[in-house]
């Protein structure tokens, strides 16, 4: 049975690093809190796209140990023994009161379902791993602050971490451990070190076809109607630089039924400001390339090197930045505010 949709590049990328056993711990960062396919977010998405595996576990210090299905909760429970207190009291406690939240006692126990083999169907044949774990926020767990500022627990758990990710034995059940952060220099740099045998795969924000068929789906979902002249198009080109799920903001948001080029530049001058505070200023121009004259092999090299991904939201395809060099009067600044 084939995926009704094509497979996300951070998922392929993964999937490959996992064959080729250049490691068996991953770091999944950047637009991790998007959806990730239409109408999946990031745990759904590996979820469905690892459903053969017996046993998928989230965990995340808010919510602890779950699972993609209910019936996986019996199974997780069959396959780790939580250690016992002494006291039968204390053990019939321990029992009732579920799984536990804390890293120090939970990672115990996905380091139990993770040393469970796999399966090889025949021999000289891949072995098949049986148990998925995504650790969601994971700079809780593992966070970026100095050794000595951190608990003895906070400790072990980052050397928990590490050794997971170099364990000869887990990675031969060919399980899988996925951790997710929103910024990668959010997590330890022991953790997001090279030699951590931790790969890091960054999920860019949408491109420009993405954001137009996310805007196509909208109009036709929502039944909003577009001002005269707007189209889907000129939607997916203003939004770039956003999320799916502030795109879909914006059309939840949108006042009377009717989206405006105003209103989409409203919106997305809002999201900035309340994302990056002081740190940007949204400036808006009154003019563009089209009011400068001459320099025509510059502004072609910008419309190509700079404007285009940019407009598409391939930010890591533009120079991080650029310098004009020239004397005062020659048209530096004029040309920088028309880009």
């Amino acid at each position: 049975m084939t995926n009704p949709t094509p497979k996300p590049g951070w998922l392929a990328e993964l999937e490959e690093k996992f064959v080729q056993a250049i490691a068996h711990t991953y770091v999944l960062h950047g637009n991790v809190r998007d959806y990730v396919e239409p109408g999946l977010f990031l745990n759904s998405s590996l979820a469905r796209r690892f459903a053969a595996r017996e046993l998928i576990v989230f965990y995340n210090r808010s919510a602890g140990i779950t699972f993609a299905l209910p019936a996986m909760v019996e199974r997780f429970r069959q396959v780790v023994q939580p250690p016992q207190p002494a006291n039968p009291l204390l053990a019939a406690v321990q029992q009732q009161a579920g799984l536990p939240k804390e890293p120090a006692a939970a990672l115990p126990l996905l380091e139990q379902a993770l040393r469970l083999p796999g399966i090889q169907e025949r021999p000289g044949a891949p072995v098949r791993g049986r148990v998925l774990v995504v650790m969601d926020y994971s700079e809780t767990v593992a966070p970026d602050r100095d050794y000595g500022a951190m608990s003895p627990e906070d400790r072990t758990v980052i050397v928990t971490l590490q050794r997971w990710a170099r364990d000869p034995e887990i990675a031969t059940t060919g399980n899988l451990v996925v951790l997710v952060t929103a910024n990668l220099g959010d997590l330890h740099p022991i953790v997001r070190s090279p030699q951590s045998r931790i790969e890091p795969i960054h999920l860019p924000l949408p491109r420009m076809e993405e954001r137009l068929a996310f805007v196509e789906a909208k109009v036709v979902e929502t039944g909003v109607h577009l001002e005269t002249g707007l189209t889907a198009r000129d939607i997916a080109r203003q939004t770039a630089g956003l999320p799916l799920v502030l795109i879909e903001d914006i059309f939840a948001r949108a006042g009377d039924g009717v989206v405006t080029a105003g209103y989409v530049k409203e919106r997305k001058d809002d999201i900035h400001r309340t994302e990056y505070a002081d740190l940007v200023e949204v400036l808006e121009p009154a003019f563009g390339l089209e009011a400068v004259g001459g320099y025509d092999e510059i502004k072609a090299s910008l419309q190509e090197d700079v404007i285009r991904p940019l407009r598409e939201g391939d930010a890591l395809g533009a120079p991080m930045a650029i310098a004009f060099i020239g004397a005062p009067g020659t048209g530096k600044t004029v040309l920088a505010e028309a880009i």
